[in-house]
C-alpha cells in the first residue's frame, strides 16, 4: 500500500462520522489489501531508543509472555485517548504485525519519544501509539512501547516511514492480549478511502442525496470497489466503482439489482461482482 495513501487526523474523523461501515451478509472483509515480504525480527523489545541499534536475529517467536491482561491495562487515560482519537479499537484474540519504534522502562519516556518523532513525518499522519509490551504475546514484558499496528505484514516503504522518526524501527508478528484501543493502518486508510469514493458516488448523482454508505470491498490492487448504499428510500443500491491513474474513481454501474456477468464482464475481479450480488 503506498505510503501517500496516509491522511491526516481531520480526514480520518470524517470518514469516522461520515460512514457507517455495517458487516457484509455475505461476510466479506471491508477492505483487502496485499502483503509483500519485509524482514521480520523475532526477538523480543529490547531497552532501547530510536539512536540504538534494533534487534535482528530470526529466531522463532517465544510463546506466550502471559495468559491474559489485567483489564486495567496500566496505560494511562491520555494515551487511550488519543489511540481512539486515531480510530483505534480493541483487537484482543487478533494477530497483528507491529513496527516498534522504541522500547524504554516507562511511560514517559514513550510519550517523549513519540512527540520528538512526531514532527519527522512531516504532513503525513502516522498511527504510532504508546502501549505496554505486556499487552502482546510475542514481546518481552516490562517494557513500554511505541508502536504502530498492521493487519498485513509492512511493506519496506512503510517500515521506512517509521524510520523517519525512529531510526531503528522493526517489524515483530504479535497476538493481541489487551483490550485497549489500538489503531490498525489498514482500517484508517480504507476509511478515508471511502470517504473519496463516497464524494465520487455522490458527485455523480446517479444514487440520491442522503445516502448512506452500509458496506464497502476494494479489490487487492486497489482500483475496483464495490459499495452498498442504504438510499432514503431505505432501500439497498449497489454501486461498482473503478480507478484510473488519471480519472481517479468513477461510477461504473449502480442499480439494485447488479447482474454478475455484467460487472465481470467489465473487467471487475470476480470477488467484486459476488459481493455486489449477494444482496440481490
Amino acid at each position: 500500500m503506498a505510503r501517500h495513501a496516509r491522511f491526516s487526523v481531520v480526514v480520518l474523523l470524517a470518514a469516522l462520522l461520515g460512514i457507517a461501515v455495517a458487516a457484509s451478509s455475505c461476510g466479506s472483509e471491508a477492505t483487502t489489501t496485499s502483503q509483500t515480504a519485509t524482514a521480520v525480527s523475532s526477538t523480543a523489545p529490547v531497552a532501547t531508543t530510536a539512536g540504538t541499534a534494533a534487534p535482528s536475529t530470526t529466531a522463532p517467536l517465544p510463546g506466550s509472555t502471559s495468559t491474559s491482561v489485567a483489564e486495567a491495562s496500566g496505560v494511562s487515560a491520555e494515551s487511550l485517548a488519543y489511540a481512539e482519537s486515531l480510530g483505534g479499537t480493541s483487537h484482543r484474540g487478533e494477530t497483528l504485525y507491529v513496527v516498534i519504534g522504541a522500547s524504554v522502562e516507562s511511560e514517559t519516556e514513550a510519550q517523549r519519544a513519540l512527540d520528538k518523532a512526531t514532527p519527522s513525518f512531516g504532513d503525513m499522519q502516522s498511527y504510532f501509539i504508546v502501549q505496554r509490551s505486556d499487552g502482546f504475546d510475542g514481546l518481552e514484558p516490562g517494557w513500554w512501547i511505541v508502536i504502530e499496528a498492521y493487519y498485513n505484514e509492512p511493506e519496506q516503504n512503510e517500515l521506512d516511514f517509521g524510520r523517519r522518526g525512529f531510526a531503528d524501527a522493526y517489524v515483530k508478528q504479535v497476538h493481541v492480549l489487551t483490550s485497549d484501543p489500538i489503531p490498525v493502518y489498514e482500517d484508517a486508510v480504507g476509511l478515508a478511502e471511502m470517504e473519496v469514493i463516497r464524494d465520487v458516488i455522490a458527485q455523480s448523482g446517479t444514487v440520491a442525496a442522503g445516502f448512506e454508505v452500509s458496506d464497502y470491498l476494494i479489490s487487492e490492487d486497489g482500483t475496483w470497489a464495490g459499495v452498498t448504499v442504504l438510499t432514503v428510500e431505505l432501500e439497498t443500491a449497489s454501486v461498482l466503482l473503478f480507478k484510473s491513474g488519471l480519472k481517479g474513481w468513477q461510477v461504473m454501474a449502480t442499480g439494485t439489482a447488479l447482474n454478475y456477468s455484467d460487472i465481470v464482464e467489465q473487467g471487475a475481479p470476480e470477488e467484486i461482482a459476488s459481493f455486489l450480488t449477494c444482496f440481490t
